[in-house]
């Protein structure tokens, strides 16, 4: 590894996290470290409070996961498309989002000039409505 050039305290050869990249990119090291918290993990093992906290812990999760787990019904999924897309494109009128996401997706138009072309036909139809009010 080549000389730490970081702040360090004085006297160091690395500042903190070279020296544990130097330290993990050494295999006896790396070694070491798995003997021992294979060592620590099987005496834990041996310990009936651990293995109860661990039993809760694993329940826990499974818990969280199965509650989260209810959140992807279609209807779920279709709800949050939809509050996505209406926070994304709040700027865009929402009869003309399908035609941004499409001139971008199609037509393969960037992001800026696909609002331009959006904002130019919300201002064309604007004016046309305006002008049709003010005939009748």
């Amino acid at each position: 590894m080549t000389e730490c050039t970081h702040p360090r305290s004085k006297g160091a050869k690395r500042c903190r996290s070279c020296n544990c990249k130097a330290m993990w990119a050494d295999p006896d090291f790396r070694a070491r470290k798995a003997r021992s918290n294979a060592a620590t993990l099987e005496k834990l093992r041996q310990d009936p409070a651990f293995i109860e906290r661990e039993r809760k812990r694993q329940a826990d999760g499974l818990q969280i996961m199965l509650e989260r787990g209810t959140q992807h019904t279609p209807e779920a999924i279709a709800k949050r498309a939809r509050t996505f897309t209406a926070r994304r494109l709040s700027w865009c009128p929402p009869h003309l989002r399908r035609e941004y996401i499409r001139l971008m997706t199609n037509k393969h138009l960037p992001a800026s000039e696909a609002r331009e072309v959006i904002l130019n036909q919300w201002r064309t139809e604007m004016q046309r409505r305006n002008n049709a009010a003010r005939a009748a």
